[in-house]
């Protein structure tokens, strides 16, 4: 019984992590799987503009990770971005089919514009509306709806051929072609972003041009990678102090002058990031979140 005993004891202790592991346990590495894609690293040098999603790991607060990324791969493809105009994308030129809804392992066909090679991505979509600075009206281009993503599988007598990878909803032969751009999977606890204190933005579109208010949403604001903004970072939601909730239905109007104190009224968190534009999700909200209203980094 003693020898017993023994050898349950030996077993727990070579299962137990000791201090390598913990610090190992610190640092991700990309690995196979559905949600294989590119980590960002954040710290000093979290501003990385063009190249900022080429990372291959992503650094953790003192080892503790959560199981599951802040929004899929897939959660963040489909989500959408904001596309500045004018949109100039390939297009769509015939497919294998007669139809013009298109769906999984359909082929379709492109001009080859010479920018495009064999084992290239790109997603498909179309522009549903325009994204504006609440404040001062200027154009921030189209809030792209995608619809799918493609690979380019073949180049032929100046036509590119591609096969239909993903879809989040019918493809359409209309639908415009975007480049690719791999998501950063962002993972629990995500890192204080010193660029950010203090900034501010607003909020300039809302998917389906509805208020959001479930958990998920999906919302744009007007700060991208030139101003510091990354993926996972948080931000609380305001309104002007001056103003009642906005019925559900009616567009939030800018007051001529904002009125402290303002009132919290939700929190958004970044999973895409653009130039000077990002996508996020809305993680929380006491009333319906709407264009117009502030974004403040937590």
């Amino acid at each position: 019984m003693k020898l017993f005993f023994l050898s349950v004891l030996l077993v727990l202790a070579a299962a137990l992590p000791g201090r390598a592991d913990e610090q190992k346990s610190q640092v991700m590495l990309a690995s196979g799987g559905d949600e294989e894609a590119p980590f960002v690293q954040r710290g000093e040098d979290q501003i990385r503009k063009k190249d900022y999603h080429d990372s291959k790991t992503i650094i953790l607060d003192e080892g503790k990770t959560s199981s599951n990324p802040i929004a899929s791969k897939g959660n963040i493809i489909g989500a959408g971005f904001i596309h500045p105009e004018p949109l100039v994308t390939l297009s769509m030129k015939g497919t294998s089919s007669e139809r013009d809804i298109l769906t999984l392992g359909d082929q379709v066909y492109m001009a080859d514009d010479g920018k495009v090679s064999v084992g290239d991505r790109l997603v498909s979509g179309r522009p549903i509306l325009d994204a504006k600075e609440p404040e001062t009206g200027r154009s921030l281009g189209k809030v792209i709806d995608v619809s799918g993503v493609i690979t380019v599988t073949a180049k032929k007598d100046g036509v590119l051929i591609g096969t239909i990878d993903s879809a989040f909803f019918d493809v359409r032969t209309s639908d415009l072609l975007f480049p690719y751009v791999e998501p950063v999977l962002v993972y629990e606890p995500v890192p204080f972003n010193t660029k950010l204190k203090g900034v501010w933005g607003y909020i300039v579109a809302s998917r389906g041009n509805e208020p959001a208010t479930t958990t998920g949403d999906v919302l744009y604001i007007d700060m991208g990678y030139d101003k510091g903004v990354m993926p996972g970072d948080r931000f609380s939601v305001r309104r002007s102090g001056g103003t009642a909730p906005v019925p559900e239905g009616q567009r939030y109007e800018i007051p001529k002058a904002y009125v402290l104190p303002d009132v919290k009224v939700g929190e958004v968190q970044v999973i895409s990031v653009r130039k000077d534009t990002a996508t996020l999700q809305l993680l929380s909200a006491t009333e319906p979140v709407l264009p117009g209203f502030r974004v403040y980094y937590k």
